[in-house]
């Protein structure tokens, strides 16, 4: 229907979609805006009851009481002290639903614009044309808009004490998807923020008086004072998160396309260390001392984590009075460079024993020690045999080193010494054979020849020999 006034409103008139009626009954006030209305004369106008300056109008004809003329002002044309009861509780149209005002002294007109209704301008716009509602505001983006030049608020008070809870519900068609509010009866009447999961009926995410923010649970500290899975942060802990897990990652954190730090720590707001990543490698370090875990070397790196590269040749390990104790190795020590020559592989120490070669009887002391340093074996001992060795023209052989010996032209020769000493020479040594694990005796004469110690220099009597000297080993 056309813009019409209600003075152009006939018997034949039909509404369309949108079109409103007034409809007036008693018990409240509402006020029409008198400018809807065309000036109205009429011959007869049928007054069926109220009063006129106090005078009771009615009767039980319609011939009562007489007007000649109609005519419009400005006042409101109808003034009701109630709406009645449903269902003629109107005007009713379907954009704007019930209008009623109680108080004519205090009452706020609605203004119908061309597709909607606005209220005191912007308190309450009602756009009819893209279904949105603005509160504070003409012009809603959304289904619901709230807008102010000072705080934006909307409340949602609860005023049954424990029984009831105070939420908003999201819906979908299949039911409600989550609540968020105040569910005060199963906390206890606490003062708990939380946002529920409607398919499982439990709280995902808890802010409590204490300002502490929980995810996945409802129990502050997971994983430290309780053994549950969730997380925990800020409040009460002055900013400390917790972090736990059932079988599973506690945390995960990403750097994108990059290289340098992941994690920064602070002490004070200054910097004192970072977890950080180059190429594809984990470092951990302050400022330009770190090391990098390089599984694709299978080593670790010396690391400047300022400038995110290696440092060569800048870092301790340990210092003198803030020691490392032992070190572990199944491989080798560059010692000084990194050539072939530098390396070290091994280091050993231990005990051995010795006996003389072809000697049958026993012996009353018999002790050896070596330490073995890469391929060079030192080694002290001491030998004494309990008889003569009944040995005839043989060469005194000691067997009984720790290691064999390389196969090299010249070995060792070292000092022995003995309790026959004297005779034809002047002292005795002895010499590491190449490729085995014994050494001889020999014996150097008065004019300075070598010759080999034989059982029959000493026949007569026990012998005891005690020396040191050291070997390259095979």
């Amino acid at each position: 229907m056309a813009d019409k006034k209600i003075s152009q409103l006939t018997d034949g008139t039909s509404l369309q979609s949108g079109d409103f009626v007034v409809v007036a009954r008693s018990g409240d006030n509402f006020k029409v805006d008198p400018t809807i209305f065309d000036e109205i004369t009429a011959t007869t106008v049928d007054i069926n009851g109220g009063t006129i300056d106090g005078t009771t109008i009615g009767a039980t004809t319609p011939s009562t009481g007489d007007f000649t003329t109609l005519t419009e002002n400005t006042t409101p044309v109808v003034i009701q002290t109630d709406i009645g009861t449903d269902p003629n509780q109107v005007p009713l149209n379907q954009y704007l639903g019930s209008m009623a005002y109680q108080d004519l002294e205090n009452v706020v007109v609605g203004e119908l614009t061309a597709d909607g209704l606005a209220v005191d301008t912007d308190t309450l716009y009602v756009d009819a044309t893209n279904n949105r509602v603005g509160i504070g505001t003409s012009s809603p983006g959304t289904k619901v808009e709230v807008s102010n030049d000072g705080a934006s608020q909307i409340a949602i008070t609860n005023t049954s004490g424990t029984t009831k809870n105070t939420q908003l519900l999201f819906k979908d068609d299949a039911g409600v998807k989550w609540r968020v509010g105040m569910d005060v009866a199963t906390n206890n009447n606490t003062n708990i923020f939380q946002i529920y999961n409607g398919a499982t009926s439990s709280a995902s995410m808890s802010i409590d008086a204490s300002n502490n923010l929980l995810v996945g649970t409802t129990t502050t500290f997971p994983g430290s004072v309780s053994n549950v899975a969730g997380i925990h942060l800020g409040g009460s802990t002055a900013g400390r998160g917790y972090f736990s897990n059932d079988g599973g990652r506690a945390l995960n954190l990403n750097r994108m396309t990059s290289d340098g730090d992941i994690v920064e720590f602070r002490k004070s707001g200054n910097p004192v260390g970072s977890i950080g990543t180059r190429s594809g490698q984990l470092s951990i370090g302050s400022s330009d001392t770190g090391v990098e875990f390089n599984n694709a070397n299978d080593c670790l790196i010396p690391f400047n984590s300022s400038t995110n590269a290696g440092r060569d040749n800048a870092i301790d390990l340990g210092k003198s009075d803030a020691r490392f104790k032992d070190l572990y190795l199944s491989g080798g020590v560059y010692l000084g460079g990194t050539g072939a020559a530098n390396y070290l592989d091994d280091y050993e120490q231990g005990s051995f024993t010795m006996n003389i070669v072809g000697y049958a009887g026993g012996y009353s002391a018999n002790t050896g020690n070596y330490r073995k340093i890469g391929d060079i074996v030192y080694f002290e001992f001491i030998l004494q045999a309990s008889s003569s060795l009944g040995l005839g023209a043989a060469s005194v052989d000691v067997e009984g080193l720790p290691f064999t010996s390389h196969n090299e032209v010249v070995q060792a020769i070292f000092a022995v010494e003995s309790n026959l000493m004297g005779g034809t020479w002047d002292y005795l040594n002895g010499f590491v054979q190449t490729n085995h694990s014994y050494f001889r005796i020999r014996k150097v004469t008065n004019g300075g020849s070598l010759a080999n110690i034989t059982g029959s220099d000493w026949a007569s009597t026990s012998v005891s020999l005690q020396g040191s000297g050291c070997y390259v080993a095979a």
